[in-house]
């Protein structure tokens, strides 16, 4: 026969794995402001398995912001956690799970990827008819992968104007993967004054590495020199000029107006301008295509 009693049993039961279960997903969709909610007035976080140190004890803001200072820096984050147990006391109760946390920052540095596993300990306490957390310790028993995106990630974001300049440092050094670590995977590059036959968009990191994977065999050196620097807020416009020795004889130098528009530490538009006559003059229709692996959207 059920019982009052069990039915509250169960009904704690599901309140607890809900409550730490939520504490993934809020951090995962960067939804800080309902991670507040759920953790008492004071709270005493353990991660020493993994940083050292001591416990600290500390209030809902302070974790949420070092959180968001942390995770917020990085592309994407998933907190898989599964097989809760769960042991009431009255109005507190010590919960356990096991956890998968993966980490994702596209970085030039090494693999995007550094994942952790291992176990969770929280204890709560039941305040107005709601389960709190009180203390949550974190035992990590493995990981693999590149843990210097979290430093990355802590990071404050380069400024439009630094990541241009990365932008053109990694085209001079014929690296293309470095130069388009810059841009988000969505991102787009506008060339409004291109010549007949040469895209005026390209739509998505696939479509830009596709547009510029074909420089290092057509080109014997590039260097760019950047002449004015002008940021406003997130955005960079800056005027540059190309010199570039071509692999088979000849050169193609022109000057150039890049807007650079950023958010999150990645360039999401870059706007090109540049004298399309110079552009056409130093290459052939099949010169151009077989140079620029021509893809996008045409004039």
């Amino acid at each position: 026969m059920t019982t009052d009693r069990t039915i509250q049993t169960a009904s704690d039961r599901d309140a607890i794995v809900d409550v730490t279960t939520r504490l993934g997903w809020y951090a995962d969709q960067r939804r800080w402001d309902e991670l507040l909610g759920l953790f008492a007035g004071q709270v005493t976080l353990d991660y020493t398995s993994l940083a050292g140190g001591e416990p600290v004890t500390v209030s809902p803001a302070d974790i949420v912001a070092s959180w968001k200072g942390g995770l917020g820096g990085l592309d994407a984050t998933q907190h898989v956690v599964s097989n809760h147990l769960v042991d009431l006391d009255g109005d507190t109760a010590v919960a356990t799970a096991q956890f998968i946390a993966i980490h994702r920052l596209d970085n030039p540095h090494g693999d995007p990827l550094w994942t952790l596993g291992g176990h969770y300990r929280w204890t709560l306490a039941r305040h107005q008819g709601r389960w709190r957390i009180t203390t949550m310790t974190m035992t990590a028993t493995w990981a693999t992968g590149n843990r210097h995106i979290m430093t990355l990630a802590a990071a404050p974001p380069e400024t439009a104007g630094q990541l241009a300049r990365r932008f053109l440092a990694g085209l001079e050094a014929m690296d293309i993967d470095a130069a388009l670590s810059v841009f988000a995977v969505h991102a787009a590059q506008e060339m409004p004054f291109s010549p007949a036959g040469f895209p005026r968009r390209l739509e998505g990191i696939d479509a830009l590495r596709t547009q510029y994977g074909g420089l290092p065999g057509a080109y014997r050196s590039m260097r760019f020199h950047v002449d004015d620097v002008i940021e406003t807020g997130s955005t960079a416009t800056v005027r540059y000029r190309g010199e570039i020795e071509l692999a088979g004889g000849g050169r193609y130098d022109n000057t150039y107006i890049g807007v650079f528009e950023t958010s999150n530490g990645r360039i999401d538009r870059f706007i090109e301008y540049f004298d399309p006559t110079v552009l056409a003059a130093a290459f052939d229709t099949s010169a151009m295509t077989d140079t620029f692996n021509l893809e996008g959207d045409g004039p």
